[in-house]
């Protein structure tokens, strides 16, 4: 029904907006990293709360997601990035909860706290769970020979 096209590509429009920040919040390496790529991302963010950051550039192995396409040449999956913090309390927290908002799809895997003399000058230990999309890594090749 040609009358209703343009109801339809107002819908779609709207149902792709709704997306956008969905598709934004997918990590995608940036010079051959996810780290370099989490760092640029949360980086304004720290800054913006005063909240100095060090982003671990040893990144832990990614977790793969069941998905039913097995011969996808996409890597799908969740990489956990770990970061230390050092600032207020405030700050710290103000930094989880704008994480939070900003990158709906992030989410927090583990928190750890360092309790400082200065209470302005704290130590917080997060990794920080993104959902990935990047070429997958062929399986690293097996050890000796044939087991006899």
């Amino acid at each position: 029904d040609l009358k209703g096209a343009g109801q339809v590509g107002e819908r779609l429009n709207a149902i792709t907006n709704e997306c956008q920040a969905y598709v934004d919040g997918l990590l995608e390496p940036s010079l051959g990293s996810y780290a370099t790529s989490a760092r640029s991302l949360l980086t304004p963010i720290a800054d913006d709360v005063g909240l100095a950051i060090n982003i671990d550039p040893t990144i832990m192995p990614p977790r793969r997601l069941p998905l039913p396409m097995p011969s996808s040449p996409q890597l799908y999956a969740r990489q956990p990035i770990l970061l230390t913090c050092t600032g207020s309390y405030a700050a710290i927290a103000s930094f989880i909860l704008r994480v939070e908002e900003k990158m709906p799809l992030v989410a927090l895997e583990s928190f750890s706290f360092k309790a400082q003399k200065d209470p302005d000058n704290q130590l917080a230990t997060l990794v920080l769970e993104w959902p990935i999309k990047g070429e997958k890594i062929p399986p690293p090749p097996q050890q000796g020979g044939p087991k006899r």
